[in-house]
């Protein structure tokens, strides 16, 4: 079963429209696979707090830019967040946690899982 919830702009309090939201499933598999055509594809799973921080790969990938997905997996902290990618390349890519701001300044964020897909 799929528990789902949106997060709304702190600042409104108005309530949140009806809206219909899709997802993508990927096994909890950590590593690497790689497919029948020769292409590598991996997940891994990590903690992110509001720092930008480098995030390496399980195994470097033999693309420049390989496609990067990732996503926040816990709802752990009280204040809306965003996943922030940076910098992405063949070995790693660069995330943070970054707050919503409409109702305080404040950015920080305790820590909350985070799953990656990195495929080629």
């Amino acid at each position: 079963m799929l528990d789902a919830a949106l997060f709304e702009e702190e600042a409104l309090m108005d309530g949140h429209a009806l809206e219909r939201i899709g997802y993508l499933a990927i096994d909890s598999l950590y590593g690497s696979v790689t497919t029948i055509d020769g292409r590598r594809v991996q997940v891994f799973f990590d903690q992110l707090d509001h720092l930008l921080s480098p995030r390496p790969y399980p195994l470097p990938s033999s693309h420049r830019h390989p496609s990067v997905l990732a996503d926040i997996i816990t709802t752990d902290g009280a204040d809306p967040v965003t996943l922030r990618y940076a910098n992405p390349d063949a070995t790693q890519i660069e995330l943070q946690l970054s707050e919503e701001q409409s109702k305080d300044t404040e950015t920080n964020h305790v820590p909350e899982e985070i799953g990656v897909f990195v495929g080629e």
